[in-house]
């Protein structure tokens, strides 16, 4: 029971010539007092059942590197951790980044033999979401008529009065709200495409360039760009434009100070590509339309405020995408997210809001009078990932809240004040539109 140490070692290329071989690049197998693993690169290729566990735990020992923010931990790169999330939603079974201190390099290994793999997964994901899908409806099926009476019940008083006051005020007035139903975020006073977005009455010509912003102050305004739009300077303002063709991300600002994007039409590939986010940032996010992304807005460091944005119709080109409307995923302070309409599809969403500390602390945010529908798999989340620091201060607050697949509110190892919030559940229950 000697001490053992393990460092500096590339491990990698595994192989056996048995049928069902079990690789791992470490053991530590019991009776070990004192074993230090650090500063290897191990890339062991195995493909697990549980996609979303797998997309957790590989990423989470991707991309290490040594943070001199944090005193001797360790943080996982930004930018490798998107590529690798990239690389799984896309179908490898495994992707390993090797980090070369002395040289930065990163070196991607993703073998073509485990193809086989990725689609026996893939094949058994599907059978459990067609699993899942006919239990909900045997569990539904025999209430639904027991629901239907007891609608018209709860309902046909209101539909005559409503009837009897339209007559009497000689005008047409809005159906009663049913279960089931399409929701319609004017009713709620909330942001939709007439209200968010390029202004109707702003002229707009084709921008000519830069691509990459590095004048502080900078304004750019009116005009439709196509591509992404780099912004690596302080205090820049992106007004009354159409940002559409990018790839990966439609504004990139990570590291730009109080950058503000303000009644943008943002417009993501769809499902004719692989995208990220609308916006990569931290700053002021008002009044935009944003649509065809995976991600609506991924804050980054620092505070942020997102207000009066309408993020709908999420889509993507890979196999497995994970759309968020907002996601907030370490380093922020003072984040506000306030009357947006988040909208997500009814397939492959995470959550509308989705706080997790991948990449350290979070504190002080606030989630109010927004109206979050859709079938992501919760409406939101709240996640602390020990040890990377702890989720203080959240509230979420006077929202109007549809039930995603599971549930309203994931919670786990985080306290956030949960308060005076409209849920419903619209395959049982009718839309709660505020009276007039």
């Amino acid at each position: 029971m000697a001490p053992a140490r393990s460092r500096d070692n590339y491990i990698h290329d595994l192989a056996s010539g048995v049928a069902d071989p079990h690789y791992d690049g470490i053991t530590v197998l019991g009776r070990q007092n004192h074993v230090v693993i650090e500063h290897n690169a191990i890339s062991v290729y195995e493909t697990v059942a549980g996609c979303q566990t797998y997309h957790q735990d590989q990423v989470r020992w991707m991309g290490l590197v040594r943070d001199p923010d944090q005193q001797g931990g360790t943080s996982m790169n930004r930018s490798l951790f998107f590529v690798a999330m990239a690389c799984l939603a896309a179908g490898f079974s495994s992707v390993c980044f090797a980090q070369d201190h002395a040289t930065g390099d990163s070196n991607k290994l993703s073998p073509e033999e485990w193809q086989s793999r990725v689609n026996a997964t893939r094949e058994r994901l599907e059978q459990r979401r067609e699993e899942l899908r006919l239990e909900r409806e045997k569990r539904l099926g025999p209430k639904r008529e027991e629901l239907r009476l007891e609608r018209e019940k709860r309902l046909g008083p209101k539909r005559d009065e409503l009837r009897r006051e339209r007559e009497n005020k000689g005008g047409e007035l809005p159906p009663p709200p049913q279960a089931g139903s399409i929701i319609d975020p004017t009713r709620f006073g909330l942001p939709t495409a007439d209200t968010a977005g390029v202004p109707a009455d702003v002229t707009l010509t084709n921008y000519s360039g830069p691509m990459t912003i590095t004048t502080p102050g900078a304004v750019i305004k009116n005009v439709i760009i196509n591509g992404t739009l780099s912004v690596k300077a302080a205090n820049v303002t992106i007004k009354n434009c159409i940002i559409q063709n990018f790839g990966w991300w439609g504004i990139e600002g990570e590291g730009a100070a109080n950058l503000r994007i303000e009644n943008c039409d943002i417009i993501g590939p769809g499902a004719r590509a692989a995208s990220n986010s609308a916006i990569l940032g931290s700053g002021t996010f008002v009044g935009n339309d944003i649509r065809g992304v995976t991600i609506g807005i991924q804050t980054t460091d620092g505070a942020s405020t997102i207000r009066d944005n309408y993020i709908h119709d999420l889509a993507s080109g890979v196999a497995d995408p994970h759309y968020d409307g907002i996601t907030v995923l370490g380093r922020q302070n003072h984040v506000v997210i306030e009357h947006n309409t988040i909208s997500l599809p009814n397939d492959h969403g995470t959550a509308a809001v989705f706080i997790k500390n991948d990449f350290g602390p979070i504190n002080d945010v606030v989630v109010r009078n927004n109206l979050i529908y859709g079938d992501p798999s919760y409406a939101m989340y709240v996640a602390a990932v020990t040890p990377n620091g702890a989720i203080t201060n959240v509230a979420i607050e006077n929202n109007y809240i549809e039930r995603g697949s599971y549930g309203y509110i994931a919670v786990e190892n985080s306290k956030p004040t949960i308060r005076n919030n409209i849920q419903w559940d619209n395959q049982r229950e009718p839309i709660p539109y505020p009276k007039r």
